[in-house]
């Protein structure tokens, strides 16, 4: 994401929160950890924040809202009815295929193709307790969820803990130019 746009975002997620004052170096730190996402992840993730929390986020809780989105893992009820319209349409065999057999299941995460492999497939279509095949779904599921949620926090993490390196755009010697100030209206390259 680029700087500026990073810059507004933060800033409209402090404009959201009565009393809250950020200096520039708030909104460093704050640019500084979402400028790797993309805009519409960054975008959403302060729309998530701003409608749904009482207090303005921490970084952390902040990318953990990224995170969540980039992952992309439906609730567990929606994941769970997932599974209970796949069992009714395509049965213990699968999804047919033109010219006979069967193609597995394409699961809209990563995360219920988990849980359902490690249920057994044919063992969920033949059951008789949904009830319990539903609870052993659900703490199944949250904890593939967070798996998935945190193997995609981790993509970033190499960017997040080494940071990026400021340069001003067109300086041979960035040094002697000063230290860049996010208030100056600078041309910024960003160096991974």
């Amino acid at each position: 994401m680029e700087l500026a746009a990073t810059v507004e975002a933060v800033k409209r997620l402090g404009n959201a929160f009565p009393g809250v004052k950020l200096t520039a170096d708030n909104v460093q730190a704050y640019a500084i950890r979402l400028m790797p996402y993309d805009e519409a992840s960054v975008n959403e993730a302060i729309e998530r924040a701003i409608t749904r929390l009482d207090r303005f986020p921490s970084i952390a809780a902040l990318l953990g809202i990224v995170a969540e989105q980039l992952a992309g893992a439906p609730d567990v009820d929606n994941a769970w009815a997932e599974v209970l319209t796949s069992i009714r349409r395509y049965g213990r065999y699968g999804v047919p295929r033109k010219g006979g057999g069967y193609d597995a299941i394409s699961w809209s995460h990563p995360a219920i193709e988990d849980v359902v492999r490690s249920m057994g497939w044919l063992s969920l279509c033949d059951s008789d307790n949904i009830a319990a095949d539903r609870a052993h779904f659900l703490k199944l599921y949250e904890t593939a969820s967070k798996r998935h949620k945190r193997s995609v926090s981790e993509v970033a993490a190499p960017a997040l803990a080494a940071g990026p390196t400021w340069q001003h755009a067109g300086a041979q010697d960035p040094e002697s130019i000063g230290p860049l100030v996010l208030r100056q209206a600078l041309p910024v390259r960003i160096e991974r």
